[in-house]
């Protein structure tokens, strides 16, 4: 019987991801809290939270239980893109507030959506 193509690489891919994982005790104390911060993401509004609040939740257990300098962490993160995210996230909620006042955009709930904007 012939064995299936690639079918040997995925084992050999198992055991590269097992051989990537430099502390074992470490992965069963932070994967929970990863699982759980995406379970929360998916119940967040029956919870009545919002999804910041989840993820800066997640993070900071996560962050409690790595047991890994605070500067090593910090010394990681893409600062440019991150506050290149926070200045388009700003300017996004900017415009859904402003989206009553006569905008055609589809995403106004603005009666004024059918006439057209009269600016």
């Amino acid at each position: 019987m012939a064995e299936a193509p690639g079918l040997g690489a995925g084992v050999d891919d198992v055991r590269a991801v097992g051989e990537a994982v430099d502390d074992p005790a470490e992965a069963w104390r932070t994967v929970p809290v990863l699982v759980a911060t995406i379970l929360v993401f998916f119940f967040h509004k029956a919870l009545h939270l919002e999804p910041a609040t989840v993820a800066l939740a997640g993070a900071s257990v996560m962050l409690l239980l790595a047991r890994q300098p605070l500067e090593g962490a910090l010394a990681g993160i893409e600062w440019p893109t991150l506050f290149f995210l926070i200045g388009l996230f700003v300017m996004v909620a900017r415009r859904h507030d402003r989206s009553d006042e006569r905008c055609p955009l589809p995403c106004s709930r603005s009666p004024n959506l059918v006439a057209g904007c009269s600016r």
